[in-house]
């Protein structure tokens, strides 16, 4: 997006991002349009460093980091730009520098808190794109929801133990309109009992880092219109398999205009029927008529199993005819986000009202 008509790169710059220019269909006007743009990164952990590192070194003009916490002994297992001398040093501070070292030519804003209700708007207003490297679903909403009032478009990635996603949000069409949301596919924050952290669920910072490159190969295409980003798509990582696959997903404007899928009536606003692992024992031990609905991936399954359909997450929206809407149907995964996320889906997505999702999931029957 070059909006100064004497922008330019000197000659130290064209030899920097040589291997930029000589790639087929990138230019220098494509090299101009990142020279030109302003980055948030919100989160300076595992995904923001090396979002943050390749995209200074792509060559972004200007770049924001936002983050309220201090560097831990802990985050030196994955957020790799972080030493023992920084420890209890700003992670905001600690990353601008390193990456005002890797290109002197960029510049780099911090801001070394959280961003708030308060400041989201103002903040988010002086950036053309925002990436969500956070791990709090209370920052995941408030940056999707103020980057819908702005039109800014949003890059998310998240990880959960060995699983990774990633989707941009908000991005241009070819039409002028924007691509579907987070809410779209998640329209409510999961309860808290469902949402487990890194520092109690574990992450290897490998795959952490894999998402952030990723994010930040999203946020190059987006800025330039090189290739096709993750627009009413999302990119499933298994780092166990390295089996990586893509869900589409209808967006607000296409459920509100299409009868088959309606949002489901009576549903509450937040939260989700749960059942605990000791009631489906009682249920599967006893009379009760359900159907069981496992959306972990096949090997997982082979490795054990309580009998039910096995469906993928990444298969849910095309087998959706195989999932009844009538009686009670559990969904279960390993933890119990996965079939969490499946419930969010095929809720807002095609109308369910009968889904129960088993809390903890497999790990508690087990436990």
């Amino acid at each position: 997006m070059v909006t100064d008509e004497n922008l330019h790169l000197s000659s130290g710059e064209r030899e920097r991002y040589s291997r930029h220019l000589s790639l087929p269909g990138f230019s220098e006007s494509h090299q101009l349009m990142l020279k030109a743009s302003r980055v948030l990164v919100v989160g300076c952990g595992g995904l923001g460093h090396p979002a943050a590192s390749y995209l200074a070194a792509a060559g972004i003009g200007r770049m924001g980091l936002a983050d309220g916490d201090v560097v831990e002994t802990s985050n030196l297992q994955r957020q790799i730009f972080f030493t023992p001398s920084d420890l209890g040093r700003p992670k905001a501070e600690v990353l601008a520098a390193r990456i005002s070292a890797l290109n002197p030519d960029m510049r780099c804003e911090v801001y070394s808190r959280h961003i708030e209700p308060a400041d989201a708007r103002a903040v988010v207003a002086e950036y053309d794109v925002v990436l969500d490297c956070t791990d709090h679903f209370a920052a995941r909403y408030l940056l999707n929801d103020t980057c819908v009032a702005l039109n800014k478009p949003l890059v998310q990635a998240s990880v959960y133990r060995m699983e990774g996603q990633l989707a941009t949000f908000l991005c241009r069409m070819p039409d002028g309109s924007r691509s579907g949301h987070y809410r779209d596919l998640f329209p409510d924050p999961p309860a808290a009992s469902q949402h487990t952290d890194c520092a109690t669920g574990g992450v290897i910072g490998a795959l952490v880092g894999t998402l952030g490159c990723l994010q930040a190969l999203e946020v190059v295409k987006v800025l330039t219109g090189i290739g096709e980003p993750l627009a009413n798509r999302m990119l499933l990582v298994d780092g166990l398999t390295m089996d990586m696959r893509t869900i589409s997903y209808s967006t607000s404007a296409a459920k509100s205009t299409s009868p088959a899928t309606p949002r489901a009536a009576g549903r509450p606003a937040s939260g989700m029927k749960e059942i605990s692992a000791a009631e489906l024992r009682e249920w599967m031990s006893g009379q009760q008529s359900f159907t069981l609905i496992d959306v972990r991936e096949p090997y997982e399954y082979a490795a054990k199993n309580l009998g039910g359909e096995l469906i993928p997450l990444g298969e849910i929206p095309g087998s959706v005819d195989r999932i009844p809407k009538e009686g009670m149907v559990v969904v279960m995964c390993k933890a119990g986000v996965r079939s969490a996320h499946a419930i969010h889906y095929l809720t807002s997505a095609h109308g369910y009202t009968n889904l129960i999702n088993l809390r903890g999931g497999l790990l508690a029957w087990t436990d």
